[in-house]
């Protein structure tokens, strides 16, 4: 463990051949999905396969899958074709305070699910993407602030979308656009665009890649990029003369034989603890903590840092997600060398020899019975309930092995983003959530 001082500075697609007649076959089947699934809300966009979902190199199932663009490879979901899933990859599953149920994507940008009815029907699911304003086709992190506007961490920058500014007919789904006529569906979009602002290096962002992001209890926005950290004041005004800035901040290299993808400068999560400490789960130097101090104008303000690597007894360098369950205990997933748990003073770390599902934990998640589940990189999921791991894959109805995301809204309905797309647990079976209508 290594204790510092903090000071911020302002600083292809591979085709795939097939016969004439089998992608005249496959053109008919892809025009009847198709034409099923507009059949929708017409705010709604109709996802199209033309990106492979980024597996870090791991064993993915693949299929053939064709649209208007070609044939592809795509990761393989045994329930349908990729036209009726939310979109191919879900990065993000995160609820508002209004109970919407917001996707973040690998390629489709942001979609927002309004929720099932008391009755059992269907809410609307409608997508936000760079022609409606929304800044990057990528999402990795979703966080809302005390007002319920919505931060999305994109390959674009950060992306800001303003509640009183989507007060709009388009916004409800009540609008009376054409969608169909190009200049209404300008127009519609241009009405959408009006909620959202993006927040660049020009706005003093480290990067405009942004993997992670943390909204902290005082309101300042924490910001990792493949260039480093950045933070903002979010309680400082908006617009033109507004002063909302990001300061870029760096710290010193780990003194360990880094262990990166990308990056040492990226943070795959960030988290705040019950002590108001920031956590970074860095890309190959272990975790950073930065330990915040209350200074005299009530301000909580970073006065060191500590590095924790696998030298503290830390189960690997590369760490990908962070957890501070009810109890107070601090649990961290890692890259190839399964999750830690930390008490505050020694490690406890498990394994697939333990009987976790894959030693690659993407995130961890605590649900309100005190369960801890883990999404992994290419073996389904895990749930730790103080005693041992039960895994969960194609038995209990979940057909894909990378889970990146896990949540669990209002209802006590357990949603997981993963590649492939979305699923639901009951308490008992897993379920494959496609879009409405279809």
């Amino acid at each position: 463990m290594i204790q510092q001082k903090f000071s911020p500075k302002n600083i292809s697609l591979s085709p795939v051949n097939r016969s004439p007649l089998a992608l005249f076959l496959q053109f008919i089947i892809g025009c009847l999905l198709l034409s099923s699934c507009m059949a929708q809300d017409k705010t709604q966009r109709v996802i199209k396969a033309n990106t492979i979902a980024e597996s870090n190199g791991r064993d993915i199932p693949f299929v053939n899958y064709f649209n208007w663009y070609g044939s592809f490879k795509i990761p393989k979901l045994p329930e349908d074709n990729m036209d009726l899933q939310v979109s191919q990859y879900v990065r993000r599953v995160f609820q508002d305070k209004a109970g919407n149920i917001w996707f973040g994507t690998q390629g489709d940008g942001a979609a927002r699910y309004s929720g099932d009815g008391d009755n059992g029907n269907r809410g609307n699911l409608d997508y936000f993407t760079t022609a409606q304003g929304f800044s990057g086709e990528v999402v990795r992190g979703i966080t809302e602030d005390k007002a319920g506007n919505i931060w999305f961490a994109t390959n674009n920058g950060i992306c800001y979308y303003d509640v009183l500014l989507a007060q709009n007919d388009c916004n409800r789904g009540t609008c009376h656009h054409d969608l169909l006529q190009p200049e209404e569906r300008a127009k519609h979009n241009g009405e959408l665009a009006k909620a959202f602002t993006t927040y660049t290096i020009r706005d003093g962002l480290a990067g405009n890649d942004v993997w992670s992001i943390l909204l902290d209890s005082k309101g300042m926005l924490w910001a990792g990029t493949l260039n480093g950290m950045s933070m903002m004041d979010t309680k400082l005004p908006v617009g033109i003369n507004g002063n909302r800035r990001f300061t870029p901040f760096s710290f010193p290299r780990a003194d360990v034989a880094s262990e990166s993808r990308f990056t040492p400068k990226l943070a795959w999560a960030i988290y705040e603890d019950n002590m108001k400490n920031i956590w970074l789960a860095t890309d190959g130097e272990g975790l950073r903590k930065f330990k915040m101090q209350e200074n005299y104008n009530l301000k909580m303000t970073a006065v060191a840092f500590i590095t924790y690597t696998n030298k503290d007894g830390l189960a690997g360098n590369n760490v990908s997600s962070i957890l501070q369950d009810k109890k107070g205990t601090l649990w961290f997933g890692t890259r190839e060398n399964g999750v830690s748990r930390y008490d505050g003073k020694t490690f406890t770390n498990y394994s697939t020899k333990d009987g976790l599902c894959h030693d690659f934990i993407w995130t961890i998640y605590e649900d309100k019975a005190g369960d801890i589940w883990m999404g992994s990189a290419g073996g389904g999921m895990s749930k730790y309930n103080g005693k041992g791991f039960t895994n969960y894959g194609e038995k209990d109805g979940l057909h894909s092995r990378h889970i990146q995301s896990i949540l669990e809204d209002n209802k006590g309905k357990l949603w997981l983003g993963v590649s492939g797309g979305v699923y639901r647990y009951n308490g008992k079976r897993f379920s494959n959530f496609r879009k409405p209508g279809c």
